[in-house]
């Protein structure tokens, strides 16, 4: 079978369609998993306490605060750096996340990583 032009036409307008719509999915999926698209900060800080770097690199694309602090004043820097989560802290300092902001009680991202034995220096 010969393909015609019009048999390309429809392959990619097919693929631009399921693009599209997976595109669409993926961000109600995170929204649904991470929190509300209308508070993008809280679904940044729930997937970097997760490690999950995909879904990070998503939120911070969508234009998520990198600094958001939750009601403990705890940043996605923060989240990640308690939990090792060395990919994730190298995509937020490259975000420009403030690695010198303070909890209520004073911690940075550093003393969390200290306080967990996460202190790698590769």
């Amino acid at each position: 079978h010969v393909l015609s032009r019009h048999d390309f036409k429809d392959k990619y307008l097919f693929y631009r369609f399921n693009h599209a719509t997976i595109k669409t999915l993926r961000g109600t999926i995170r929204a649904a998993v991470y929190g509300s698209e209308r508070v993008p900060g809280e679904g940044l800080t729930k997937a970097s306490a997760n490690g999950a770097l995909e879904d990070v690199k998503y939120w911070l694309k969508e234009g998520a605060p990198v600094d958001f602090e939750d009601q403990w004043n705890w940043t996605p820097l923060m989240q990640a750096s308690a939990r090792g989560h060395d990919d994730v802290i190298k995509a937020l300092i490259d975000a420009k996340a403030n690695t010198n902001a303070t909890t209520q009680t004073g911690y940075t991202p550093l003393i969390f990583a200290a306080r967990e034995g996460h202190l790698e220096t590769d």
